[in-house]
């Protein structure tokens, strides 16, 4: 995939899998030294299904098979970097118990020293594990917020949230002088400052606890890793992922209704998708000048 930031240099990105086939594995060692030989600054990140050396095993026996070694010559003979990583250092556990357990780092992000020049603040994170073997990546380059201030929305999450009948009642219930027009209009403002204050108290950001949610999960997996988790802590890493699930289908639903796609079907996990159409919109309603009668621009 090749990528243009802005006026910047463009550069190219590849998700990677590796499969197990030692033909097909050197095949795709050459598909990529083409790419990094192609002119373009280039990051390679996801599934390399090879270690690089003992490190990057807990359990089980490292050998430095002929697999390893041609990996080796292929990231040497290219010039690729490493990205270092934030997070636990294993990305894979084969979920076995007890002496049977094994953690490997089977996923990583490599670039071309162009690459890291251009995004001297680049970080790559290894995510929680949830629900998988595996966990996830995340590359992050710099960039910015260009956010500003926000209307008042009714969020369609507040329909599943425990609370919400009640408060709208209460602000209803409440009794003002004027006509019928001037109690609805103040009703009305009445509402919208109750579901804000009930917003932040009851509900909270989403974003911010599934964040906060995913060092403990990350925290919990660790303690596994180490001396392994006691049954009253499985019970409970097992409470924080049925939370984490929760907003996560709350953030979906949040996604859905800030991108305004109302034909999926309730319940698809298309949080991607609807965050992608969400940033569409943005930059289709993005103002970029303005332009009077005499064409005069600001």
């Amino acid at each position: 995939m090749k990528i243009t930031e802005g006026s910047g240099q463009a550069w190219v990105f590849a998700g990677v899998y590796a499969s197990l086939n030692h033909v097909e594995r050197r095949e795709l060692w050459h598909n990529l030294g083409q790419l990094v030989n192609g002119g373009l600054p280039v990051c390679f990140v996801e599934d390399f299904n090879i270690l690089t050396e003992p490190s990057e095993k807990r359990g089980g026996l490292f050998k430095e098979s002929l697999e390893v070694l041609e990996f080796c010559d292929f990231l040497m003979d290219n010039g690729l970097l490493d990205l270092s990583f934030i997070g636990p250092p294993f990305t894979w556990v084969n979920m076995h118990q007890g002496q049977k357990r094994i953690w490997d780092r089977l996923d990583r992000g490599v670039c071309s020293p162009e690459w890291k020049s251009c995004h001297p603040a680049s970080s790559m994170q290894h995510l929680a594990r949830i629900a998988k073997d595996y966990r996830m990546l995340l590359l992050r380059l710099q960039g910015g917020d260009f956010s500003g201030p926000k209307p008042f929305r009714f969020r369609q999450i507040w329909w599943e949230t425990e609370g919400i009948k009640e408060v709208v009642e209460d602000a209803w219930k409440k009794s003002l002088c004027g006509s019928p027009t001037f109690r609805l209009a103040q009703k009305l403002i009445g509402l919208k400052h109750e579901l804000r204050r009930w917003n932040k108290e009851e509900v909270g950001d989403i974003f911010f606890e599934s964040r906060r949610l995913e060092r403990v999960i990350v925290d919990f997996q660790a303690v596994d890793e180490e001396k392994r988790l006691s049954a009253d802590q499985h019970d409970k890493l097992a409470c924080v992922l049925a939370r984490y699930h929760n907003l996560l289908r709350q953030q979906e639903l949040f996604w859905r209704q800030k991108s305004c796609i109302s034909w999926l079907n309730k319940g698809d996990s298309n949080t991607k998708f609807f965050y992608r159409c969400t940033v569409v919109r943005g930059a289709r309603d993005l103002i970029v000048e303005l332009k009077d009668d005499q064409v005069d621009r600001t």
